[in-house]
């Protein structure tokens, strides 16, 4: 076929002119298409020919340059980068956001948030190969005992390994005190608590070690010696010159500097909170006895150390830490100055904490997927408000440590301590409660009577948030006196630790050493010990399992909390759905022998309460015959006039269920 003279323009772009309006199109097909044709001009160049106009390349190259055509091009590019930086920061903050989400829903549903928590000293609680001494081993062979009073979380008092097996007096971090077991028996006692969906945490002692830890004396040597980890541990203690305002003589008659400031140990508020060391010429700081230096946080490799030891414990399968004496990391004046506490924690400690928060919430760090690691702080002085922005999970709460013997109107005294507990909580931080630990006298004690014990447990059973129960509390143990020596340079055993109580005979069900417990045995323990208060029809323990049921009910755990009856010797305080129905507990606090034993008529108008309740539960001494018999509620669905009043004896408690 004929075509004139010309090539065809393969794919390109022409300008078409047709009744006065121009437009662009491209040609595609190689054939004649009916008034456009490729001519090639003088130069060689193709052309478009379109209703007899020629329209070349350099036609074309002009439009490309023309500055509005520039610009418009510009905008679009500009356009797309826009768009491509939107999309992704739109991604990366959907991710972060989806991250911020989880985090929250952790804290808003947390399985720690209401969760009933038993403490274990596991030297005193039970002994498995009969050399006197508690053990992990028998810890988990308690399991099923746990489980029977509803123990959701384990919290195991310090058991690295330590002199004299004083896990407080540590020596090593990443292994298990002889006495109380092997590194195979705590693994083992993991997978028993994880195969009954329970959890594990581990008391952290984080601020001192023993001097007999592998890194206190070369960090005590004059001058550091050419090995590396030696050298590296120069800086693990906190070390002073001393000041020479004051000289003191040292026990060689030597003059010294004095020490640095007036700082006074912890433990009694008396003594120096430093220790001249006659080798390396300064003073090292030490906020208990001088036989536990206190490490220097100052120092990034210790603290790589110590992240390394959470590391360890994760691959353990714990699933949380306790930090101990959490005000002590960073020392400062008012820590060491005695009755002084300030509230504030260091910005270095904080750091700190949310420093050893990333290592638990990283996969790499090891430990069961898919759960949250909980990370508790010993609340001793510390203000809680903002400690959730730091990765805290929860600050144990002393405050009914306070509630005593010695105080003169108990029932306003507790309720101030459970308002200002509930004032310092917050969303990211749950109020926690406990009545014991390893440092205070046991409840049953401290509040001088023994009737009492169904009080305290209802109270802080009750409350909203966390439980931290201390071994024992469940059958109203008390304190007793100690007979086994311990070394003195070391925080001693105070009276109350002592065995778990499980059986009526002499050794308590707690061992079966021919040399007895390594601690003495409470005496008499008739009707305290497990065996004999689950044969009772009513006991202390039986009242704790009550309560322990209760709490896990969704009734209790989404029920809002008010003070309801409060007064000089009574207090009381509501649980109530916003549905309408919930409970109301009472209790009256008074004590054999020091307020009047008769019966006392409490209004229960406070209470701002309509209909009838019904009681749910009541302590042991409701139903206890003596002095006229027992109290008339107690009887099978005893009802009470919520808009009247009830009547109480001394001691006496009782939780009445209401409906909507």
């Amino acid at each position: 076929m004929a075509t004139p003279s010309g090539e065809y323009f393969h794919h390109q772009t022409v300008r078409i002119v047709k009744n006065g309006q121009t437009t662009f199109t491209v040609i595609e097909k190689d054939e004649t298409t009916n008034g456009l044709l490729i001519q090639r001009t003088n130069s060689g160049t193709p052309a478009a020919k379109c209703n007899g106009e020629v329209f070349t390349r350099a036609d074309l190259m002009k439009y490309k340059e023309a500055p509005f055509w520039s610009r418009f091009r510009m905008c679009l590019l500009l356009l797309l980068w826009v768009a491509i930086f939107g999309l992704t920061g739109g991604a990366v903050y959907l991710v972060a956001s989806s991250g911020r989400a989880c985090a929250e829903e952790n804290w808003a549903t947390g399985w720690w948030r209401n969760s009933l928590m038993y403490q274990i000293n596991v030297r005193t609680f039970q002994d498995s190969d009969s050399d006197g001494i508690g053990d992990l081993a028998g810890v988990r062979s308690r399991l099923d005992y746990l489980q029977s009073i509803k123990v959701e979380t384990i919290v195991l008092n310090p058991i690295f390994m330590g002199v004299h097996g004083n896990s407080f007096a540590v020596t090593d971090f990443s292994n298990i005190d002889p006495q109380i077991g092997t590194l195979q028996d705590f693994n083992e006692l993991v997978a028993d608590v994880h195969a009954r969906n329970m959890t594990i945490v581990i008391d952290f002692v984080v601020t001192h070690t023993a001097r007999e830890h592998a890194w206190f004396p070369p960090s005590e040597m004059a001058t550091p010696a050419f090995s590396a980890d030696v050298i590296q541990t120069r800086d693990f203690y906190v070390w002073h010159d001393g000041v020479w305002d004051t000289s003191e003589l040292d026990y060689q008659g030597r003059t010294i500097p004095g020490p640095p400031n007036s700082w006074k140990t912890r433990d009694d508020g008396r003594s120096t909170a430093w220790t001249w060391s006659g080798t390396r010429k300064q003073y090292h700081l030490h906020h208990l006895s001088n036989a536990l230096p206190t490490l220097n946080y100052a120092s990034e490799t210790l603290k790589n150390v110590m992240d390394d030891v959470l590391r360890f414990w994760l691959r353990r399968g714990v699933d949380g830490f306790r930090v101990l004496t959490v005000k002590d990391i960073f020392p400062g004046p008012s820590k060491y100055i005695a009755n002084l506490s300030d509230p504030a924690l260091p910005v270095e400690t904080t750091a700190l904490l949310k420093r050893w928060r990333g290592i638990m919430d990283t996969p790499s760090s090891g430990g069961r997927s898919g759960i949250h690691k909980v990370l508790i702080v010993d609340g001793e002085g510390v203000s809680i408000s903002q400690l959730g922005i730091f990765g805290v999970d929860l600050v144990v709460n002393a405050n009914l440590m306070k509630w005593n013997s010695t105080v003169k109107n108990p029932g306003q005294h507790i309720a101030a301590l459970i308002d200002s507990a509930l004032k310092t909580a917050t969303h990211r931080n749950p109020v926690s409660w406990a009545v014991g630990n390893y440092d205070e006298h046991r409840a049953a004690s401290r509040v001088g009577s023994l009737e009492l014990v169904d009080a305290v447990n209802i109270i802080y059973m009750l409350l909203p948030g966390t439980v931290m129960a201390f071994y024992g509390d469940e059958l109203g143990l008390k304190d007793a006196a100690q007979s086994s020596p311990r070394d003195r340079n070391y925080p001693a055993d105070g009276p109350q630790i002592t065995p778990m109580l499980w059986t009526l005979d002499a050794l308590a069900g707690f061992t079966n050493s021919s040399n007895g417990p390594w601690i003495s045995i409470p005496k008499p323990h008739q009707r305290s010990d497990v065996q004999s208060q689950l044969q009772t029809r009513r006991s202390h323990l039986k009242v704790f399992q009550q309560l322990a049921e209760l709490r896990k009910t969704s009734a209790m755990r989404n029920a809002a909390y008010r003070a309801g009856v409060v007064g000089e010797t009574v207090f009381s305080f509501v649980r109530q759905l916003k549905w309408g129905s919930g409970y109301l507990i009472l209790v009256d606090l008074r004590k054999n022998g020091l307020l009047e034993s008769h019966p006392r008529e409490y209004s229960l108008s406070s209470a701002q309460l309509k209909g009838i309740g019904v009681l749910a539960l009541g302590s042991v001494s409701l139903y206890n015959t003596k002095n006229g018999g027992p109290n008339p509620l107690a009887k099978q669905n005893a009802t009470v006039d919520l808009s009247g009043s009830i009547v109480l004896r001394e001691s006496e408690a009782v939780v009445i269920r209401f409906p909507a």
